[in-house]
């Protein structure tokens, strides 16, 4: 009576066929995928330049203040803070002309 199916070197599938798929895939583990390469050329996308503008107007903004944003959170708090929609509006325009600017330098 047969338990499993029969071991012939010689068929597919075969105990030949398993070893040489070990040697091919050892083989295959050995050996690079490609060749490497010599050439020192790197591309950057316009996504990455980006946000390497990103970087240098952040370096430029001014400096986070700790005891400012303190300050402001206290006189919300207590109901002292008032917005002056002027002032906010015309930083938000100049906000949004230096960008226009800086990305009109860039194309």
């Amino acid at each position: 009576m047969k338990i499993g199916p029969s071991i012939d070197p010689g068929r597919p599938g075969g105990a030949g066929s398993t070893a040489s798929a070990r040697a091919d895939s050892k083989q295959a583990a050995a050996a690079p995928a490609h060749a490497p390469s010599t050439a020192s050329t790197v591309q950057l996308s316009e996504v990455s330049a980006r946000l390497g503008g990103v970087d240098a107007l952040a370096a430029t903004a001014a400096p986070f203040d700790g005891s400012r944003v303190e300050d402001i959170k206290a006189a919300i708090s207590s109901g002292k803070f008032k917005v002056n929609s002027g002032v906010v509006a015309d930083r938000l325009i100049a906000s949004v002309q230096a960008m226009l600017t800086q990305a009109g330098r860039r194309a």
